[in-house]
């Protein structure tokens, strides 16, 4: 691929990569300390459902949205919400037994975890904005401050 004039190559596995479960899946592989820096809020609550203990989290068929994140996270929910900007909170409980779905089928059926999920709340700056999608398309006005998410796998 050339973006830019410059040349760029992808390792294999980031065409693998198809949702929150394979990227959890890919950063426990490669990863000792992981960290995801300005994560938007749709994409906060998909990673952070499948890193809580409580099968609630999951419910199968639930999109998130803003009328319904509340009700599927509960506490945890009001605690983020009132994160201010560089405040953090770090998991009490954090999922272990999470199913891997990457690598061939023998592999499936295996599990992993973190052993810490800390979540940290990201600033946002009038008139610049907090992420990519932003960027590209300058008709978005309204962006909530990014999540940032240090995750250190349990093995």
């Amino acid at each position: 691929m050339v973006h830019g004039g410059e040349k760029l190559t992808f390792p294999p596995w980031k065409f693998d990569v198809y949702g929150p479960l394979a990227l959890l899946d890919l950063l426990s592989r490669k990863g000792k300390l992981c960290i995801l820096s300005a994560v938007d809020m749709e994409t906060f609550w998909e990673i952070l459902s499948q890193l809580l203990p409580d099968e609630e989290a999951r419910r199968a068929g639930v999109f998130f949205t803003e009328s319904n994140v509340r009700q599927v996270f509960g506490e945890v929910y009001d605690q983020l919400l009132r994160l201010s900007i560089g405040q953090k909170m770090v998991l009490p409980k954090v999922r272990q037994g999470i199913p891997r779905v990457l690598g061939d089928e023998s592999k499936r059926g295996d599990t992993y975890g973190f052993r810490y999920v800390e979540i940290r709340r990201g600033a946002h700056f009038p008139g610049m904005p907090a992420g990519r999608t932003a960027y590209l398309f300058d008709q978005m006005r309204l962006e909530a401050a990014p999540w940032f998410l240090t995750l250190v796998p349990a093995s």
